[in-house]
């Protein structure tokens, strides 16, 4: 998925106001934390992502943590409390799978 596709996504399933570069400021956000928190790689390892065609680390199907994040932050914008909790456990989801299955394939083999 490219950052592109994760905006045009989330901006389908949940029309706002945020703007692209909002939007991509978010997905960069997540990615260095993707980078960081699961990956344990250093920040530098991230270029900039913009709106364009840059492919996002996260592989299919768990590549969805992406436009569930930012369909989460655009309901938090929106103030929808509601539409918040259940997009934000959608991603958590999400991420949570994603985290495991990235240490389940990445383990070194002894």
């Amino acid at each position: 998925m490219t950052v592109k596709e994760a905006i045009d996504l989330a901006s389908v399933l949940r029309p706002n106001e945020l703007g692209e570069e909002t939007l991509a400021g978010l997905v960069l956000a997540l990615e260095s934390s993707l980078a960081i928190e699961v990956r344990g790689e250093c920040t530098q390892a991230c270029g900039a992502v913009t709106v364009t065609d840059t492919v996002l680390s996260a592989p299919a199907p768990f590549d969805r943590l992406y436009w569930a994040y930012l369909v989460s932050m655009i309901d938090l914008a929106a103030k929808d409390g509601e539409a918040y909790a259940m997009s934000n456990a959608l991603y958590l989801e999400a991420r949570t799978a994603y985290a495991r299955w990235y240490h389940r394939t990445r383990r070194s083999r002894v």
